[in-house]
């Protein structure tokens, strides 16, 4: 199926290139990775995201360059999705990278890397997820307390036992499974 769906990368209409990157990652076939990083340079913002996320699928640490490049995508969708499949490939050099998109103008973007350095699982990753546990959208917040929680590090739970005061429920909730999580 793969020659067959990287052939399909090439079709004239947007759903079929976006159905074949999704495909191809679904495939998990490594050797289709230079097909779908391609696919991040196409003219819809659509199958770019289908590329951002099939990488991730992949699971192949030498797509990170071309997740990393992704992040400067001018769809804000396209960098968040860029940011979580850098968190999929388990990359650990991509924490520097993604501790900037925290500084992203977009909520969304800046959830996404949240989420990711929380799947890194680095403790080096604390300090930056602690800073933007201040940060004006409650989602960004939200997605920071999940991210310090699958972190393990007990040094978050001061920080964290303040957010239970936050004004959204639902950051006051995800704080108390963080806390769950990090346990004694």
């Amino acid at each position: 199926a793969r020659p067959a769906l990287e052939l399909a990368l090439n079709d004239s209409k947007q759903n079929v290139r976006f159905w074949a990157v999704t495909g191809l990652g679904k495939l998990g076939d490594v050797e289709a990775r230079p097909a779908v990083e391609r696919a991040l340079n196409d003219r819809s913002e659509n199958v770019r995201r289908g590329a951002a996320t099939a990488l991730g699928e992949l699971g192949n640490s030498a797509a990170r360059p071309a997740l990393e490049r992704a992040l400067n995508d001018s769809d804000s969708y396209v960098r968040r999705d860029a940011a979580v499949a850098l968190g999929e490939l388990g990359e650990p050099h991509a924490r520097p990278v993604l501790e900037r998109v925290l500084n992203d103008s977009d909520p969304d973007v800046r959830r996404g890397a949240a989420a990711a350095l929380g799947k890194l699982g680095d403790p080096d990753a604390r300090p930056a997820l602690e800073r933007v546990l201040n940060d004006s959208n409650p989602n960004v917040r939200w997605g920071a307390t999940v991210a310090l929680g699958k972190l393990g590090d007990p040094d978050a739970r001061s920080t964290l036992e303040q957010l239970l005061n936050d004004p959204d429920s639902y950051v006051r909730q995800n704080t108390a499974m963080a806390l769950d999580e990090l346990g004694d």
